[in-house]
C-alpha cells in the first residue's frame, strides 16, 4: 500500500470523528463541540493535501468518500441508533457499489 492512501486513510479518521462530532453538537449545541468538529474536519483536509502530491485526485476522492461512508453510517446506525428506509438502504447499497466501481480502474 502506498504511503498517500496511509493519509487518505488518517484522513477520513478525522472526517469520521468529525462527522461523530458534528451530529453530538446537533443534539446538545456546545460551542467545545461545535470547535471540535472544526478542528478535526481541518486536521482530516489538511492531512488529505499529501495525498494529491502522489495519487490523482478522482481516485483518491472516491476511496476517501467510501470509507467515509462506512465511517458515518457506522456512527448514524450504531452510536446514534438512526434508522433509514428500505429503499434509502438500496440507494447506499448502490452508492457504494458505483463507488467501488469507479475505483477499480485504478
Amino acid at each position: 500500500m502506498s504511503s498517500a492512501y496511509l493519509w487518505v486513510f488518517a484522513s477520513v479518521v478525522f472526517a469520521v470523528v468529525g462527522d461523530y462530532f458534528a451530529k453530538l453538537w446537533s443534539t446538545n449545541l456546545s460551542i467545545r463541540v461545535y470547535i471540535a468538529t472544526l478542528l478535526c474536519y481541518l486536521i482530516g483536509g489538511t492531512l488529505y493535501m499529501p495525498v494529491l502530491l502522489k495519487e490523482n485526485l478522482v481516485t483518491t476522492a472516491l476511496i476517501w468518500s467510501l470509507l467515509n461512508i462506512i465511517g458515518f453510517s457506522f456512527i448514524g446506525f450504531y452510536l446514534f441508533e438512526e434508522h433509514i428506509s428500505t429503499i434509502q438502504m438500496i440507494g447506499m447499497g448502490f452508492g457504494v457499489i458505483a463507488i467501488i466501481l469507479l475505483t477499480m480502474g485504478h
